[in-house]
C-alpha cells in the first residue's frame, strides 16, 4: 500500500509514513512539478527508502496554466535528472502515466511507445 503525493509537503506525507510502518510511497513527478511545494530532489532524498512507485509523465506550460499526464519529453520535467534520483532510491516500479499528446490531444499508442522508449533508454535497460 502507497501514499500518493499531490498537493501535500514532504513532511505531511512524511508524517504519515513514519506512523504507518507499512505505507510505502508514491512519487507523482508530474504533481511534485505541478505544485512546486518542494524541490523534486527533495521528494527523492526524503523517501528514498520508501519509494516503491514512481508515477512518470510530463507537465505542458501553456498561458501560464500547467497540465500534466503529457508525452514524456514534452514539456518541462528534466527525466534524466528524475531517472538519476530514481536509481539512487529503493523505487520497484516505474509506472508510466500518460494521457496527452498536443496540449490536450489524447495520447495515441505512438507516443506512449515513444514515452516508453525514452525511460527505457534512461534507465539504460
Amino acid at each position: 500500500v502507497t501514499v500518493e503525493n499531490y498537493e501535500e509537503k514532504p513532511k505531511e506525507i512524511k508524517f504519515l509514513l513514519d506512523n504507518f510502518v507499512n505505507l510505502n510511497f508514491t512519487l507523482d513527478v508530474g504533481h511534485a512539478t505541478i505544485f512546486k511545494n518542494a524541490a523534486i530532489k527533495n521528494w527523492f532524498e526524503t523517501f528514498d527508502e520508501r519509494l516503491l512507485v514512481a508515477h512518470i509523465h510530463d507537465v505542458v506550460k501553456k498561458k501560464g496554466y500547467k497540465r500534466d499526464h503529457h508525452v514524456v519529453g514534452s514539456g518541462v520535467v528534466d527525466f534524466k535528472k528524475v531517472i538519476n534520483y530514481i536509481k539512487k532510491t529503493d523505487c520497484k516500479f516505474i509506472n508510466l502515466e500518460i494521457f496527452f499528446q498536443d496540449y490536450g490531444g489524447k495520447a495515441d499508442e505512438k507516443a506512449i511507445k515513444s514515452s516508453f522508449s525514452k525511460i527505457k533508454k534512461l534507465l539504460a535497460i
